[in-house]
């Protein structure tokens, strides 16, 4: 089931599920509260969280290196001669978004970028990438060389903004986006990206489930796997 980021409609799909008597939940959570997720865990079926997680809880999740992931991308920018990059971010509250946030800030404080660092936007969602960016071209004199969209639906908006703005990806402003969508290499010009090994996290999942469902004392699992650059050139 799909709740687009909305918490209610969250809450009432997983009560819903609890009425099928399921045997376990995999699910990437939206918002910031756990206390649904803990008390099905506790008693009614396991439940392992993939890709979003909580931290320091007591349920199994299996995720990326997100803050790997954008230390990366971010060195890959500045290895590309910019100075002046600007993070789009998503859900504040998003423990995903924190981790790559924080990646973001080590990566220019590392290469002693520490005041061009600037943190934009509140959602994991192409209106917020469309709009921030928009803010962002709106004076050309404090223009970026470049953005670090933390996903792909925020790319989609800051695309859509730089289309609207007749900038070229790549020529007058470049952009790198945390997720990895097959469109994303049909692009002109394709987009660099973050790619999360989204298969093995979904393998990982499915294993660790059934070892919780066969031993409910089954140890916490806790996999942060590897994310690569997919390079757009």
């Amino acid at each position: 089931a799909v709740t687009d980021e909305n918490e209610a409609d969250q809450e009432a799909c997983l009560s819903s599920l609890m009425t099928r008597n399921v045997e376990g939940v995999i699910a990437a959570p939206c918002g910031c509260n756990p206390n649904l997720f803990y008390s099905i865990n506790r008693d009614i079926a396991p439940v392992v969280l993939i890709d979003r997680f909580f931290m320091d809880s007591n349920i199994s999740y299996i995720s990326s290196n997100n803050f790997n992931g954008a230390v990366d991308a971010t060195r890959f920018l500045i290895g590309n001669g910019h100075r002046n990059i600007v993070c789009i971010q998503g859900d504040i509250d998003s423990v995903p978004n924190s981790r790559r946030v924080e990646g973001y800030k080590k990566a220019m404080t590392d290469a002693g970028l520490e005041e061009m660092i600037s943190v934009v936007g509140d959602s994991f969602s192409e209106q917020n990438g469309y709009f921030e960016t928009k803010l962002i071209l709106g004076d050309p004199s404090k223009r970026p060389s470049a953005i670090f969209a933390l996903s792909y639906t925020i790319a989609l908006g800051v695309m859509k903004a730089l289309r609207e703005g007749n900038l070229e990806i790549g020529k007058d402003i470049s952009l790198i986006s945390f997720d990895d969508n097959m469109s994303l290499g049909y692009m002109q010009p394709p987009i660099t990206r973050v790619a999360q090994p989204t298969s093995e996290m979904g393998r990982f999942a499915v294993k660790v489930l059934f070892e919780q469902i066969e031993s409910p004392q089954a140890a916490i699992t806790r996999i942060e796997l590897k994310t690569k650059i997919i390079n757009g050139d």
